[in-house]
């Protein structure tokens, strides 16, 4: 997983990189061009010239995008660069955007100077009603892209139509700007020259809001995923670590949960802020897209009810437990202490009473189980009731185990050590039997529909903690 996560770090350096390496080659030759035809009148070479300034624009639309690219993902760039080389890379890249742009812009002037030249023969009012077409056309694309996008993948795309749209109205602005020279001597063709650039101002104004108004949406958007994917990380890391601590029996695990309930408030708040940034991006969003949104953010609210009452029951149970086990281990020293007086007073003729006071209680026990055993419940009250009593006696276990042990202590001997055996045997017993009788409970969850299944699951957690109480004989 390491190797993966450092191979694909290295990749996406090394594509961040390229971008501006492509343009450093690319930059020089570009300038040559340029260079080489600014005084280029002969008709024989302005073909060629003109299909290899076609070949440099499209490169330089492709640089741009990629320029473009690296720095929408300025956020992104801090996770895989340290920061000083991250800022210094955008900074480069930010030069070279300049640069390319000029270039581009140069380029542009140069195709339609030389395109100029090869068409001026033709008639003006052919040109015009060409251009007036292209602006037309932009017109209809950049109303298409008003409407609402449903994520962040067609927000994106979306951007880069509208810059895609920019770069020809760019070059609809050269070709006025060509047009303007050959009529400025006819006032009928001036005016509509002028007409026509009322409308490119138009159209380019509200491209350029469009283009701000996108990049917005896109940025609340990318900062709206990365609150909730963070946020729901740590549902999971907590979620995980409460499922840990179900089990634990130490005053660790008390403090490392009250660590973990104090960053819930925090939490909380960070929740209440992704869902107030939801909604603001809901309102960029189309309403297929905001159905979804809606569904994260209440599957994120959900997520942190549920962790919080988790996080309530765990604390409880464990504090019980511990509770539990403490309580256990003092008597178990007292009783132990109090036997080891009476063995060394002598007085042996307590083991057979002590053997048959836990037999007589052991047979008590595995009464109440079998009358337990012998109900079938049909509804869920019957089912809680029936789970009530078995929890009872699951609690006594541990009960039951120190007190045999104590009787393992005074080593009897003779039909004493017998009657011991066959007791060691029938607490086995029963001890096993009660623990199949709360996995038949848990198992027949699984067969019962749907309100018998909802009953049966909430008592998941605690049979969870019964289930980590002694069972066997050590």
């Amino acid at each position: 997983m390491f190797k993966l996560s450092t191979e694909i770090e290295t990749e996406l350096r090394q594509r961040f990189q390229n971008s501006l390496r492509e343009f450093q080659l690319w930059k020089p030759s570009a300038q040559r061009l340029l260079d080489t035809t600014v005084h280029v009148s002969d008709p024989a070479l302005t073909d060629a010239f003109l299909r290899q300034i076609e070949i440099f624009l499209v490169e330089s639309s492709h640089l741009k995008e990629q320029l473009l690219k690296v720095q929408m993902k300025k956020d992104f760039l801090g996770n895989i660069f340290k920061q000083e080389r991250a800022e210094l890379l955008l900074e480069e890249v930010s030069d070279a955007t300049k640069e390319l742009e000029n270039l581009h812009k140069g380029l542009l002037q140069r195709k339609s100077r030389l395109q100029a030249l090869v068409s001026q023969h033709k008639d003006f009012d052919a040109s015009f009603k060409l251009l007036q077409t292209q602006l037309s056309a932009l017109r209809v694309k950049l109303n298409a892209e008003k409407q609402l996008l449903p994520d962040l993948v067609g927000k994106e795309a979306r951007l880069q139509r509208l810059e895609s749209i920019q770069g020809h109205l760019d070059e609809c602005a050269i070709q006025m700007e060509e047009l303007e020279k050959f009529v400025q001597s006819d006032p009928a063709q001036m005016h509509k020259i002028k007409q026509c650039s009322s409308d490119y101002q138009i159209l380019k104004r509200s491209l350029e809001t469009m283009i701000a108004q996108s990049k917005q949406h896109i940025q609340k958007h990318w900062a709206f995923n990365d609150k909730l994917s963070d946020l729901q990380q740590w549902l999971t890391v907590t979620k995980q670590k409460l499922e840990y601590y179900c089990d634990a029996t130490t005053h660790n695990a008390i403090l490392d949960l009250e660590r973990l309930q104090t960053e819930f408030p925090g939490r909380e708040i960070q929740l209440h802020l992704i869902e107030a940034h939801g909604h603001l991006v809901i309102k960029d969003t189309s309403p297929e897209g905001a159905v979804n949104i809606q569904t994260e953010m209440k599957k994120l609210k959900d997520s942190f009810k549920f962790l919080e009452n988790l996080m309530s029951k765990t604390a409880v149970d464990v504090n019980k437990k511990i509770t539990c086990l403490e309580k256990m281990r003092v008597e178990k020293v007292d009783v132990s202490e109090h036997l080891l007086r009476k063995v060394a007073r002598g007085e042996d003729t307590d083991e057979l009473q002590l053997i048959k006071n836990f037999e007589q209680w052991l047979q008590r026990e595995n009464n109440k189980l079998s009358k337990i055993l012998a109900l079938n419940p049909s509804n869920n009250e019957e089912v809680k009731a029936r789970y009530s009593k078995l929890k009872e006696l699951q609690l006594r276990v541990p009960e039951g185990q120190h007190h045999f042990e104590e009787l393992l202590h005074l080593q009897p001997v003779g039909r004493n050590w017998d009657e011991l055996e066959e007791l060691r045997y029938q607490w086995m017993l029963y001890k096993s039997k009660l623990k199949d009788s709360n996995n038949t409970l848990m198992t027949s969850y699984f067969k019962e529909p749907n309100p018998f299944r909802k009953v049966v699951s909430c008592l998941y957690w605690e049979t969870c903690l019964l289930n980590t109480l002694p069972v066997e004989i050590s």
